[in-house]
């Protein structure tokens, strides 16, 4: 026997109301309240507080399952003060949840953009044309905002840098981000996200490549203290270049910044880079890993940074590595003390060595790197080689010109006791277009061969030695390089002649 009968009849009833009257608000809502009357004044807001001119061409509808929301298409944001086009979209959907709103907290059940389409444009003066959409002008009432998914699809970004006057297209860029799940240490106010996102990099110069990168990551956002972070970050890029050649490219690291500082903070940790072209007889390789690289505002600091390469053809395989040291400085101007290099080439019987040295200056505005000092020590042995080999010695300076897409070094100093100047350059980098001039005062190509000693144990036995065969340069083969060679004095056996010229064309 129910010993509350009354009080059980009255909760019921009361819950029977409220859902009534729940029920009656929401219906009243959906068939009274019109979104659409207060488009006018959401245009006006938007053209009063960031100087825009907003279009909301199609309807606003309410949603109300499976949580409540708006739906809206037909969006245009133009520039600021101005009638270009900025953005526009097809649809969005926003769907939210009421009960946080009594407690100053907007938490958004998801946020669906389709067809987004936005111009983005950096200065020469080093502003964007989004400044005043990400500007915090006035001192709102502290309100917190947490989102539980984000949806993004058929979506291009055009971004325009008029400093260095590059183009870059990002389309069909798709992005899933989950709340992840919450951790008894994370920080109040911080919106943790699992981040997947897909995109296309077109270059408008470089119609012919199209880069296809994917990108995983955990998100951590802190909007107050300006902070968000970039854990696990995974990437991944595959792009078919001009003929048959395919580049890949894979980085992995921690990353995060810190804006509530005037500059900035930002760093990266257990950071790698590796990037290959992969050709049907040829294949290159680079790959670059630092510990820690930082920046804050205008000051750059990195730990020691290691790096390796390789070039593998039908014919021969070249390895290297590099490592420098600490680097300090500013984002105009950088240094390390020890910039060091090892470099080994083995094809058909010979092995060439080198050791390059020198320290490294910088500036990642530009961007443009410098070798000012350069040292290189150059060791060949072989088979068609002479038995000690050649040796050699050479200093001079490289540079790389990021914005120009040029690199260029030039040395000086003794090699098979010739004395020689070069001059190399490359440009284009994809791929790359191959330079050079050089200057020997003096070559005899008998140092270069050991049939020289054969030949004259067979001129003592009555038998003179009239060929010569030097395959030196046989890996310079299918390589994009031009170039010319100026010889004082040119020896071969009994062969002399002065100011010879030697060119070589693709």
């Amino acid at each position: 026997m129910n010993r509350y009968p009354h009080c059980t009849r009255w909760a019921f009833f009361l819950f029977a109301g409220l859902t009534i009257l729940l029920l009656g608000g929401i219906i009243y809502i959906f068939v009274i309240f019109d979104p659409n009357a207060y488009k006018p004044e959401i245009i006006r807001l938007v053209k009063e507080k960031k100087e825009r001119m907003l279009r909301l061409d199609g309807p606003i509808t309410l949603v109300f399952f499976p949580s409540p929301g708006l739906k809206l298409s037909g969006l245009f944001l133009s520039e600021h003060n101005r009638d270009e086009e900025f953005a526009t979209i097809e649809k969005v959907h926003v769907s939210l949840e009421i009960l946080p709103l009594l407690r100053k907290e907007l938490v958004l059940n998801e946020i669906s953009i389709t067809g987004l389409k936005a111009n983005l444009i950096r200065f020469s003066d080093g502003s964007t044309n989004i400044d005043d959409l990400i500007r915090s002008e006035e001192q709102r009432e502290r309100f917190r905002f947490d989102i539980g998914r984000v949806h993004m699809e058929k979506t291009l970004l055009a971004f325009r840098d008029e400093g260095s006057d590059t183009h870059f297209v990002f389309r069909n860029i798709g992005l899933e981000a989950d709340r992840a799940d919450e951790r008894a240490d994370s920080e109040e106010d911080a919106i943790r996200s699992k981040v997947e996102l897909a995109f296309n990099i077109a270059l408008p110069e470089h119609a012919e490549v199209d880069i296809a990168t994917r990108v995983r990551f955990h998100l951590t956002l802190n909007a107050e203290r300006q902070y968000f972070a970039l854990n696990g970050m995974n990437l991944a890029a595959e792009a078919q270049l001009p003929g048959t050649g395919r580049l890949l490219i894979q980085s992995r690291g921690n990353f995060s910044a810190s804006f509530l500082e005037e500059g900035g903070e930002l760093g990266a940790d257990e950071f790698t880079f590796d990037v290959g072209i992969r050709n049907v007889d040829s294949s290159f390789n680079i790959g670059v890993n630092a510990v820690h690289l930082g920046l804050k505002g205008q000051k750059v600091i990195a730990d020691k940074v290691l790096g390796v390469a390789q070039i593998n053809r039908s014919h021969s395989l070249t390895r290297g590595k590099f490592s420098l040291s600490s680097i300090q400085g500013t984002l105009a101007e950088f240094r390390s003390e020890v910039f060091s290099a090892d470099l080994e080439s083995e094809s058909e019987g010979r092995i060439i060595k080198a050791h390059f040295s020198s320290p490294l200056g910088g500036n990642i505005q530009a961007p443009w790197l410098g070798l000012p000092e350069l040292k290189a020590e150059i060791e060949a042995k072989g088979a068609s080689l002479p038995a000690n080999g050649i040796q050699g010695s050479l200093f001079g300076s490289a540079s790389l010109d990021g914005s120009a897409g040029k690199a260029w070094t030039k040395l000086n100093g003794t090699l098979a006791d010739s004395n020689i100047t070069v001059i190399f350059s490359a440009s284009g980098f994809i791929p790359p277009r191959l330079a050079f001039e050089a200057d020997i005062d003096e070559l005899n190509l008998d140092r270069f061969s050991a049939r020289q000693q054969d030949g004259q144990q067979r001129q003592k036995a009555g038998h003179p030695e009239r060929s010569f065969e030097l395959n030196v340069l046989d890996d310079l083969e299918g390589l994009n390089l031009e170039g010319s060679v100026r010889v004082g004095v040119l020896k071969a056996g009994d062969f002399t002649a002065s100011r010879v010229r030697v060119h070589i064309r693709p």
